[in-house]
């Protein structure tokens, strides 16, 4: 049984996801957009418009020719295969400016060998990109890494009702994880 406060909680969430649903259907928003509202996670939209920022971003950071890597934390692989297609075509249309990106996805699914490209220094003429999961939270640090761009994000177990299974779902992450994630990758050079 639900503490008071915590039906209360409940009950304007879903008065809230009700009124924004509502507010989209009028306005004639497409219902993969609906299903994905929520409080309590983030929607698709939102994640597409991130990858957009984050990439622009990293293209400025890129810029600086003191700087050598950037650690990105993304919810889960479809992040991770998103970000590194729009990296790469950066590179291929020569939109990465003057260093072409070095992509290292870190995922539990990735080859270790493949992830610990991560630890290496970048090329000359190149820019390290360390896309990276909850999993590089508390268990990397890079030793070249300037700066960490998280997105908010990370899977997180939840209870499905309409499956009655437990589900991997896109969840914002802790404050106490929004704080952890860029202290945890301290640089071992000088601050720029």
């Amino acid at each position: 049984m639900l503490a008071p406060w915590e039906r209360k909680r409940k009950e304007e969430l879903k008065r809230k996801a009700a009124e924004k649903k509502d507010e989209l259907k009028r306005s004639g928003s497409d219902a993969a957009i609906l299903q994905n509202i929520s409080e309590d996670a983030p929607n698709t939209e939102l994640g597409k418009s991130q990858h957009e920022t984050c990439l622009h971003l990293v293209r400025s950071l890129a810029r600086d020719p003191r700087k050598s890597c950037v650690l990105v934390f993304v919810a889960g692989m479809a992040d991770i295969v998103d970000l590194t297609e729009k990296f790469e075509s950066a590179n291929l249309g020569g939109f990465s400016g003057p260093r072409r990106f070095d992509l290292v996805p870190v995922h539990s699914e990735i080859a270790h060998e493949e992830q610990l490209k991560a630890f290496e220094s970048a090329e000359e003429g190149f820019f390290k990109v360390v896309i990276a999961t909850n999993s590089a939270e508390s268990s990397v640090t890079l030793a070249d890494c300037d700066d960490v761009i998280d997105l908010g994000t990370h899977k997180a177990l939840r209870y499905d009702a309409a499956s009655h299974r437990a589900v991997l779902a896109p969840a914002w992450v802790s404050r106490a994880s929004a704080t952890h994630r860029p202290a945890r990758h301290h640089r071992r050079r000088e601050r720029l």
